[in-house]
């Protein structure tokens, strides 16, 4: 979106002082005006997820995580299915292209070599783990996964990269967590195409440095 903007920047190298400064005050204004813009239809993507859960779970109250995200009851799939449908139509009124990603946060859910599910309960091993992550991405062609498993199974996480073929970012959080030799063992392995960087993670900005 700001590709005009950085041309006429650099073409405001030629101008006079005066001149520049009338212009850097209009690429200002132009971008506010564009600031604003992306504000209004992020709000309006956002009103519109809100508008299909609450059709869609009559027991939301308009709880919202720590993260301002909102909560409701439904199933993983059936949250897919309604981003799915906002995507949807975010492309069919502002022509914006899209994608759907997951973090699935999975060393949260695994316990006795078990990932434990709560909505609605069920308990998967590994196999069945990296065969309904295959599921997910393939019905819902998911651009991007965060911790598809738990962080100790490089194994898994290279598996399910190799499977995509390159079209989703498979990336590590918990995996590598900022830490220079779990990268190296993430890259040897070829288990991910994707990672976050957290400084705090690794509590050391020189390591953080190497890490990246």
């Amino acid at each position: 979106e700001d590709t005009d903007l950085v041309f006429d920047i650099r073409t405001a190298q030629n101008l006079k002082e005066n001149d520049s400064l009338q212009l850097e005050v209009s690429l200002q204004n132009e971008y506010n005006k564009k600031l604003i813009t992306k504000f209004k239809k992020d709000g309006d993507i956002t009103h519109l997820a809100k508008n299909l859960v609450i059709k869609r779970d009559n027991t939301w109250d308009g709880e919202l995580t720590d993260e301002k995200a909102i909560c409701p009851s439904l199933t993983t799939e059936e949250i897919l299915e309604l981003l799915k449908e906002v995507k949807d139509k975010t492309f069919s009124k502002y022509k914006i292209h899209s994608e759907l990603g997951l973090d699935a946060a999975s060393s949260s859910l695994w316990k006795n070599k078990k990932y434990y599910y709560r909505n609605p309960e069920k308990k998967r091993n590994e196999e069945e783990q990296f065969e309904y992550l295959k599921g997910i991405i393939n019905n819902y062609g998911l651009f991007y996964v965060e911790d598809p498993f738990h962080e100790e199974d490089f194994n898994n996480f290279a598996k399910l990269l190799k499977e995509t073929k390159g079209k989703s970012l498979i990336c590590g959080d918990d995996l590598t967590a900022t830490q220079p030799t779990r990268l190296e063992v993430a890259i040897e392995k070829k288990a991910v195409n994707a990672v976050i960087v957290k400084p705090n993670q690794n509590g050391s900005l020189i390591d953080t440095k190497r890490f990246v």
